[in-house]
């Protein structure tokens, strides 16, 4: 019997998913399985092209959601004579709930779904009007109804799995399952190596580092309170790259402070971002209250990879500041206290000490404890068990 016989066959839905969790599911699989992949993102040569998610408002993310259905509706329709042993399903687009459940029925073969983000919370917390909350009032009452129809949920970890329960009335299969990170491909560099640095002139800065969305959940606000009570330090330069909702204010607060100590970059192509994700002396992740316990910012994996310490900001508790805490690799910050957020930036900058302490352990649990090699093994065993039922 030829080794293409017997390899199982595996459909993953993701609107969009980053190329870097697609390797893990992929080398999970190698070996065992063919992947057919519905996305829009350009993770490898043959997908199943997908509506485009486009991210930039609220009306244009929903209408993104909206095109997806409508062309997931269709897919279904077309290919109900396909094989498939398992089903991988993501939480962009959040209706894909709906959907992967739609998939179980049409395939009969087990379904995982992954939650990136949490629904309706990440709703709940970006909007307080009555029409909002009557959706949501509806979407928890759906997923009271059918979230124990899932073989098995994932949460990227632990206090996103433990709220997920708790907003169930009966019982769901979850377990925590973070995304992985490239420790060979993302490291530390030094200054006068670093060619971002060295490109903008950055080789003598000390750097406070936020790469990736600016998105309504992340708060951008803080960040730049701090940037302007920090202004009289040369040396300290705060360091802005990527898109995303909220990608406007930094440019409206540089428009018109014109500060010698922010500076804006866009989303970097891959040849520049390993030198990008590891400028910082210091990487911040910023979550809003309640974002911090319904969404774990898979980009403190990649700082941590590149030895930076990090700062977190967020609410009393989540799985940022676990991981801070728990591993010693930086200083939280509870609330929207841009002084403390300030304070304590100042005092990584002069203890050098401290900050290479911070930055080393960060290096040591990204390598030991969520190299892509470690994570891939851990989606392989899962995905070996379901598809052996």
């Amino acid at each position: 019997m030829s080794r293409n016989f017997e390899l199982k066959k595996v459909l993953v839905v993701s609107q969009v998913i980053q190329k870097q969790f697609y390797d893990v599911i992929e080398q999970a699989l190698d070996g065992i399985a063919e992947i057919d992949i519905i996305t829009s993102s350009r993770v490898r040569a043959e997908i199943q092209r997908a509506p485009v998610y486009d991210e930039t408002t609220i009306k244009s993310r929903f209408i993104s959601w909206v095109k997806f259905f409508c062309f997931m509706q269709n897919w279904r329709k077309d290919n109900k004579g396909n094989h498939y042993d398992l089903i991988f399903v993501s939480s962009n687009p959040p209706i894909n709930i709906w959907i992967g459940l739609r998939l179980k029925r049409d395939f009969h073969v087990p379904v995982i779904f992954t939650h990136w983000d949490i629904y309706p919370q990440v709703i709940e917390s970006s909007f307080q009007n009555i029409f909002a909350k009557m959706v949501c009032k509806i979407w928890h009452c759906w997923n009271n109804a059918n979230y124990n129809k899932y073989d098995m949920m994932l949460a990227n970890g632990p206090a996103e799995a433990e709220l997920i329960k708790k907003s169930i009335k009966g019982s769901v299969k979850i377990i925590d399952l973070p995304f992985g990170v490239d420790t060979e491909q993302l490291k530390p560099i030094g200054k006068k190596e670093n060619l971002f640095r060295i490109n903008n002139s950055l080789d003598d800065k000390f750097i406070v580092l936020y790469s990736g969305n600016m998105g309504a959940g992340h708060n951008i606000e803080i960040i730049l309170k701090a940037a302007k009570q920090l202004r009289k330090i040369d040396e300290i330069v705060f360091i802005f790259i990527g898109n995303g909702l909220k990608r406007p204010l930094v440019e409206r607060y540089i428009e018109r402070y014109s500060p010698k100590n922010v500076l804006l970059f866009p989303l970097q192509p891959a040849e520049t971002f390993v030198y990008s994700i590891s400028c910082g002396d210091i990487a911040i992740v910023a979550q809003n209250e309640v974002n911090s316990m319904i969404a774990y910012p898979s980009k403190a994996f990649s700082y941590m990879a590149c030895g930076e310490a990090l700062i977190g900001i967020g609410g009393k508790d989540g799985d940022l500041r676990r991981l801070i805490d728990t591993y010693s690799i930086g200083e939280y910050v509870e609330g929207n206290n841009a002084a403390i957020l300030a304070e304590k930036i100042l005092k990584l900058y002069r203890n050098k000490e401290m900050l290479e302490r911070y930055g080393k352990n960060a290096r040591d649990i990204a390598v030991n404890m969520m190299d892509i090699g470690i994570i891939k093994r851990k989606y392989r065993k899962l995905f070996l068990h379901y598809m052996k039922r």
